[in-house]
C-alpha cells in the first residue's frame, strides 16, 4: 500500500553531508595515552518534516584504488554490512534524528603514531571491529558505498571516497596539519570514477616535506 499525501509530505528524508569547510566534519582531538587522533565525521541529516526513527549507517562496499591498473578494486567483503558508530554516542548503533536536524557520524580516524610515519593507517569506525582488523586501511585512495536507513524511512545510499598521504605533517601540539595530507570527496549518489585529487605521493616525499616545513 502506497503512502498517502500527508505521509509522503511529512515523511523523514535522509541525506549524507560532508564539507571540509565545516569545522565539525574534520576534528583533531586528544586520546587516552596522550596521543592525537584525526576524525572524519560526515553529518547524517533528516531533511523531512517528521523524526527519523532508529537511523543506522552501514558499509555496503569497500574498494581500493589500484594505481597500476588505474581502477577501483573490490576488497575486504568481510566488512560488508558493518555498522558505523555515532560521534560521542558509544554503544548506540541507532538513534532518532528529529526533523530538520543533523547528527555527526564517526566515519574514519587516523591515530597519530610517529613510529608508523610513512605507513600510518586509517581506521573505519565500525561498531564491531573485525577479528583480522581489516578495518585498518593502509594509506592510499579508497571508495565506500554506505547505506543510511531508518525504521520509518526508505534507505538511501551514497558514495564517499577519500585518501591519505601516509605521513602526518608537522609535530604541532594541535595536530591540525593532518588535513594537508587528507582528501575527501563530497557524498554522491553515483560512484566517483577517479580517486580524490591530489593523488597520494610516495612516503619519502611526504616525510621529506614534513621535515623541511618543520625545519628539522
Amino acid at each position: 500500500m502506497g503512502l498517502g499525501l500527508r505521509e509522503w509530505v511529512f515523511r523523514p528524508r535522509l541525506r549524507v553531508r560532508f564539507s571540509a569547510s565545516r569545522i565539525s566534519d574534520q576534528v583533531v582531538m586528544g586520546i587516552l595515552g596522550g596521543g592525537l587522533a584525526a576524525y572524519v565525521r560526515p553529518g547524517i541529516a533528516n531533511e523531512g518534516r517528521a523524526a527519523a526513527n532508529r537511523v543506522r549507517v552501514s558499509l555496503l562496499e569497500l574498494e581500493q584504488w589500484d594505481r597500476e591498473n588505474e581502477g577501483w578494486r573490490r576488497v575486504r567483503p568481510e566488512m560488508d554490512a558493518g555498522t558505523f558508530i555515532w560521534s560521542n554516542r558509544p554503544g548506540e548503533p541507532a538513534l532518532d534524528i528529529p526533523p530538520k536536524s543533523e547528527r555527526p557520524l564517526d566515519f574514519f580516524a587516523i591515530i597519530r603514531d610517529l613510529q608508523e610515519q610513512g605507513d600510518m593507517p586509517m581506521e573505519l569506525r565500525l561498531g564491531v571491529r573485525p577479528a583480522n582488523r581489516s578495518d585498518r586501511l593502509p594509506p592510499g585512495s579508497w571508495r565506500t558505498k554506505i547505506e543510511v536507513s531508518a525504521d520509518n524511512a526508505p534507505p538511501q545510499t551514497a558514495y564517499l571516497s577519500f585518501r591519505f598521504d601516509r605521513a602526518w605533517p608537522g609535530v604541532e601540539p594541535d595536530g591540525s596539519r593532518i588535513w594537508e595530507a587528507v582528501a575527501i570527496t563530497a557524498p554522491t549518489p553515483e560512484a566517483p570514477v577517479s580517486p580524490p585529487i591530489p593523488l597520494i605521493r610516495r612516503p619519502e616525499e611526504m616525510i621529506a616535506d614534513a621535515l623541511e616545513r618543520d625545519g628539522t
